[in-house]
């Protein structure tokens, strides 16, 4: 059986530390802007919750700031935060 959980590592100077979850459950990554997973809704399969996570994370700042950089000529890109 498996435990239903989902470790996420990041990689900070040299040592993996795993990603704690926020107050809502959603781990997100601090790589990829974005990049956001709900892993009780994941695991519960519940995808109204998993689509309400995805819809928030392409509303984020963070990954407008992404997309705009992203759109961006390559000589003319601003560095990654």
């Amino acid at each position: 059986m498996y435990e239903q959980r989902v470790d996420w590592f990041i990689l900070r100077e040299g040592v993996y530390e795993t990603l704690t979850p926020d107050t809502d459950g959603v781990l997100r990554s601090e790589v990829f802007p974005g990049l956001w997973l709900q892993a009780a809704a994941l695991w519960s399969g519940d995808l109204a919750a998993m689509r309400a996570v995805s819809q928030e994370r392409l509303a984020s700042p963070e990954h407008a700031a992404l997309r705009a950089r992203l759109r961006a000529p390559p000589g003319e890109r601003p560095e990654s935060q």
